[in-house]
């Protein structure tokens, strides 16, 4: 239930890009700046605990949208893998081990990505991490 709730917010966001960039209002869609920090606790940072200096990812926050009800699994693998594609864990096959660059497994090539689904409406994106979600390599 609780990954449910994670994917319905991101399900919501993406949903929510798609009708406005449908709208053909002739504005650009907003800017999608998503931020997942592994083993970040709730008072570590700066709009939740005020002894804590992080003054750019507050002015992200006050403008923006935070998703502070997506819970994550115990290790970040599944974690981000159910985020970029909106799928339970289980069904991708990522819910008991990290992925590494080393192991010849991962989410399924034919796995659609939240990147992807915010280029078919005509977004730009860019993923910087630090570990490998697909089985070769992801492209967006």
């Amino acid at each position: 239930m609780r990954s449910f709730i994670g994917v319905l917010q991101v399900l919501g966001l993406v949903s929510g890009v798609t009708h406005f960039a449908q709208a053909g209002s002739g504005q650009k869609p907003p800017n999608i700046v998503l931020i997942v920090a592994d083993d970040q606790g709730y008072a570590n940072i700066g709009y939740h605990n005020s002894t804590v200096l992080t003054p750019r990812i507050d002015a992200l926050a006050k403008d923006g949208v935070i998703l502070e009800s997506y819970y994550v699994q115990p290790i970040c693998s599944p974690t981000r893998s159910s985020l970029m594609t909106g799928r339970y864990t289980y069904r991708l096959g990522t819910q008991a081990t990290v992925i590494r660059a080393d192991v010849p497994f991962g989410i399924p090539l034919s796995e659609t990505f939240m990147a992807q689904n915010l280029k078919d409406v005509g977004y730009v994106s860019l993923v910087w991490r630090n570990e490998p979600l697909c089985e070769i390599e992801c492209i967006f």
